[in-house]
């Protein structure tokens, strides 16, 4: 069985009105996917200030995919894997998974 590999790269600690990015390799086929995010995008309050998690983030994982989150300390990966995972919820985006069974979950 081939396995894709890719990697997700996240960059820099942001607060309200900087700019922050995460960066992927383009996905290798449309076909099974089992994870999307559209947009996807998580702020955080802290105190006065809005501290962005993930920015706007458009995301593809299919079936047998290897993908690769890493990046600085404080650039998101955590936040990523807790949305991905349901443990949290995005403030702004879409985010689909289809569950083992085939339904779609989201």
């Amino acid at each position: 069985m081939m396995v894709a590999h890719r990697a997700v790269f996240a960059s820099g600690r942001v607060q309200s009105g900087e700019s922050r990015f995460m960066q992927m390799a383009p996905a290798t086929s449309g076909e099974n996917v089992l994870i999307r995010a559209s947009r996807l995008t998580r702020v955080y309050s802290m105190g006065r200030t809005a501290v962005i998690g993930v920015n706007r983030l458009d995301l593809q994982i299919s079936a047998g995919e290897l993908v690769v989150i890493k990046g600085n300390s404080g650039s998101g990966k955590s936040t990523l894997l807790s949305l991905l995972a349901g443990l949290d919820r995005p403030t702004g985006g879409e985010l689909v998974g289809k569950a083992p069974d085939g339904e779609q979950d989201g």
